[in-house]
């Protein structure tokens, strides 16, 4: 669970999120869904996407790529996902966690774009391309992404 939003993608979330259903539905009788479905976003989405965080990274700090630091290569992600969300409100981009101690919800967190759907990954690039494109860094797109782009199948 995700707050008030799932992402069923594998049989136990699917089975918790029935349960849940079952469960609300029995103490409100009256529910209202929406919900996004789309696959999860691929590999090569993701590969891209972290070559271009090092990219931006390097032109940040003004370095080559492979003198980026993984605190500057993980601090760039997060911060890259916290202005899409702020620009977006795309909810797939935060969960919120579980206090395990408390049952309480925890402080939201940005989520990992292995959980993100394909679609709400492509927003998310298109979002680092143009940051990045305005503060004169280009992040030249290829592969999935570029092949989606074109196609206009997202």
């Amino acid at each position: 669970m995700n707050g008030s939003a799932w992402i069923v993608n594998n049989e136990h979330s699917y089975q918790e999120f029935i349960s849940f259903v079952d469960e609300q539905y029995k103490k409100d009788k009256y529910l209202i869904f929406s919900y996004k479905s789309g696959r999860q976003r691929s590999l090569s989405q993701n590969n891209l996407f972290h070559m271009w965080v090092r990219q931006w990274a390097a032109h940040d700090h003004k370095c080559k790529p492979k003198e980026v630091t993984d605190r500057q290569f993980k601090d760039w992600k997060l911060t890259l996902k916290a202005l899409y969300y702020v620009e977006s409100s795309d909810d797939e981009m935060i969960y919120i966690p579980t206090n395990m101690a408390t049952g309480e919800p925890a402080k939201p967190q940005m989520q990992s774009t292995t959980d993100l759907s394909t679609g709400s990954m492509f927003n998310f690039m298109e979002f680092v391309q143009n940051y990045a494109a305005e503060r004169g860094c280009v992040l030249e797109a290829s592969g999935e992404y570029w092949d989606l782009k074109m196609s206009g199948r997202v």
